[in-house]
């Protein structure tokens, strides 16, 4: 871990439209479009938390419109600013690592 945290109270989350829902459990829904969403609430464990979805309140910022009101989310890891992806990635052949023997 790098040290950086995934994401804090007030960093911007840019996700494609399969990397988030709104609302949160059990009644989310998927994402519909991109999304740009200014973090307002993190769970006490978000900076520990290693799941592939991270839930969080946010207030929506879609581009040449006013602002949405706070609402919660459910955002893939990836999508978040402090996510590093595994590397090097894992290439998949007979050896496991990059295909060659």
């Amino acid at each position: 871990m790098s040290g950086k945290p995934l994401v804090k109270i007030g960093d911007i989350v840019n996700a494609e439209h399969d990397e988030y829902h709104r609302g949160a459990h059990p009644h989310v829904r998927p994402g519909d479009g991109d999304l740009h969403l200014r973090v307002t609430y993190l769970p006490k464990d978000a900076s520990v938390w290693g799941g592939e979805w991270l839930s969080l309140r946010g207030v929506e910022m879609p581009p040449g419109e006013p602002e949405k009101p706070e609402m919660p989310f459910v955002v893939r890891r990836r999508a978040l600013p402090g996510h590093v992806p595994d590397w090097p990635p894992v290439i998949p052949g007979p050896s496991g690592r990059n295909g060659h023997a």
